[in-house]
């Protein structure tokens, strides 16, 4: 899940499309709760601003939601793969040859050294990712601003410049209804195989006669092979994150990553019917034909469908707009 203070959001690409989206963090966000960027955008500080609040307490206690079906509906499924593969071959050849005597008697030691390097590397990727919204839960009429924040927004009083310093520039107007689910796999291996030979020989001469023996003979063959094997997944529905490894020597690893895979490829593959089924479960709470109070909202909250909040710009407010460029 997002950490409790997400990280810096570009104010430009939300004024272009009108409204932000943030993944839901650890602690609920209730609706109407005030986000400033320009806390945001400084580490360690927390982007919502709790101690101050814009609205008029007793008539936002009274406002209704409403569960919209037909917004923010959609899904995408991201799949791909990649291979790579590299092979090297190194070859090292020595020889060597001393002699010594004269006609009568001599003698000559010569030696060979030869070592070949075979080495195959490989690495492959599978990732496979959905994400899925089924409507969105929002005000249904924008909260009214209290007296006090009529006042700061008066040119007099400081205009929206103080009221954003004050208040922020967002806040919350709802969530949408989904989920998402990922699952990645990655595999290297690496197989070697090093060969050396080593043979030294020595020649005895007398007169026309000659001798040879071998002295010193290694031929060795050895060989390796190293798998990795790492797998990530993650499921917002019950908000699990697995980081899974495996190496050599460790089959009941790979046996269990295999069945993380599966496990979480029939997550992704599902996820649609799964949140409908989520949605299904919390009865008649999310009814596209009924308002909802705040108790039905909080009701929402504390379950796993809530996939993003919906952050309004104060400046489309229809009582803060007139004052933006005052």
């Amino acid at each position: 899940m997002a950490e409790d203070n997400p990280t810096s959001v570009s104010v430009q690409r939300a004024a272009a499309q009108g409204y932000l989206l943030l993944p839901p963090i650890a602690t609920p966000i209730r609706p109407a709760t005030c986000f400033s960027t320009a806390l945001a955008a400084t580490p360690a500080m927390n982007p919502f601003v709790s101690q101050h609040t814009p609205f008029d307490l007793d008539r936002l206690e009274s406002s209704n939601f409403i569960y919209r079906t037909q917004d923010n509906c959609r899904g995408t499924y991201l799949s791909s793969s990649t291979n790579s593969s590299s092979s090297s071959y190194d070859h090292l050849s020595l020889s060597l040859g001393v002699s010594v005597g004269n006609a009568v008697l001599g003698a000559s030691v010569t030696g060979s050294y030869d070592k070949s390097v075979l080495e195959d590397r490989s690495k492959s990727k599978t990732s496979r990712k959905t994400s899925f919204q089924a409507g969105a839960v929002q005000f249904q009429r924008p909260p009214p601003l209290s007296e006090e924040a009529r006042q700061l927004l008066l040119p007099e009083n400081g205009g929206f410049d103080a009221f954003t310093k004050r208040f922020g520039d967002f806040y919350v107007s709802g969530f949408t209804i989904g989920g998402d689910a990922s699952v990645v796999i990655s595999q290297a291996t690496s197989k070697s195989q090093n060969v050396e030979k080593l043979k030294v020989e020595l020649e005895v001469r007398v007169l026309c006669f000659s001798d040879t023996e071998t002295i010193a003979e290694v031929d060795t063959s050895t060989s390796s092979f190293d798998v990795e094997l790492n797998l990530y997944a993650f499921d917002s529905l019950d908000r699990s994150f697995v980081e899974f490894s495996a190496a050599n020597g460790t089959a009941l690893r790979f046996v269990d990553a295999r069945k993380l895979a599966v496990e979480y490829g029939w997550r992704v593959d599902r996820m649609p019917a799964r949140i409908e089924e989520s949605v299904k479960s919390l009865g008649t709470i999310l009814d596209a034909r009924k308002p909802l109070s705040w108790g039905q909202v909080g009701g929402v909250l504390q379950s796993n469908v809530v996939s993003n909040l919906i952050l309004l710009p104060f400046s489309t407010h229809r009582e803060v707009r007139g004052y933006v460029n005052g």
